[in-house]
């Protein structure tokens, strides 16, 4: 059920031929960085590195996710946010990192899956391209927060800071097999309906801006067709700078 929800955005890109560098963007409303002191801001990773096989099957790969966590480092170190805020990152890859539960993260899918049909800001126009029954969804500049527990959970596991950074990233690549296969049922695709109708493979994920004084959701950026490559060192810039797109540095 997580990785359905991880994946949801990508699939209404898809549903509803919505363009894929659209993305998704919410700020709270009246919301801005003190500039003084430096807010610090805890940097809190959850990926999914892999490969796509021929059954479309997504199997994780450990070396990619290492190299991954590597880049994400340096290259947030690299981006000019690092210059406004002070981020806290942990040694995603040693021993001692310490992860959120799934319960954790299946529940910021869900607050994400709402802020992307309820919150305008920014947002595609969703109501011009779904159905009747998203469009009775009451749009406006709601607020969220996470509950107690959630709040707790991210404090006692990952530390203490004025604001927590969750990076949620879904990336699946096609191995030679997946790629001969999809090139055999697109073919197939064109030819019985004129068009190739088989998803991409994933590359989708969302950033989110917590406040840890309350737990308050005060940013975030959605997309279901991030571009770069956090597995390899020349590449893991551009998806940082995309995934902190519209981010309100001070």
């Amino acid at each position: 059920m997580a990785k359905n929800l991880s994946i949801v955005f990508a699939l209404v890109l898809m549903a509803f031929n919505v363009p894929a560098n659209a993305g998704a963007k919410y700020l709270k409303d009246g919301f801005s960085f003190s500039k003084e002191p430096k807010p610090s801001v805890l940097v809190v990773p959850k990926l999914f590195v892999g490969t796509l096989d021929g059954q479309n099957q997504e199997i994780e790969n450990s070396e990619w996710l290492e190299k991954s966590h590597i880049n994400l480092r340096q290259s947030l170190i690299n981006n000019r946010v690092s210059e406004r805020v002070q981020l806290i990152m942990q040694d995603w890859n040693g021993p001692a990192s310490q992860t959120l539960s799934e319960k954790f993260w299946l529940n910021v899918d869900h607050i994400a899956t709402d802020i992307l049909f309820k919150v305008p800001l920014g947002t595609f126009p969703i109501a011009d391209y779904t159905p009747k029954k998203l469009n009775d969804i009451k749009k406006g500049y709601y607020s969220y927060k996470l509950s107690s527990e959630m709040l707790t959970e991210i404090k006692k596991n990952q530390g203490d800071a004025d604001f927590a950074l969750l990076v949620k990233m879904h990336d699946a690549y096609t191995n030679t097999d997946a790629k001969f296969r999809r090139f055999l049922s697109g073919v197939g695709n064109v030819i019985s309906d004129g068009v190739n109708t088989q998803a991409l493979p994933p590359h989708n994920g969302k950033t989110i801006l917590l406040d840890l004084s309350d737990g308050s959701i005060v940013w975030m950026y959605m997309d279901g067709a991030f571009g770069g490559d956090l597995r390899k060192e020349q590449y893991a810039p551009k998806r940082v700078k995309q995934m902190l797109t519209r981010f309100p540095a001070p």
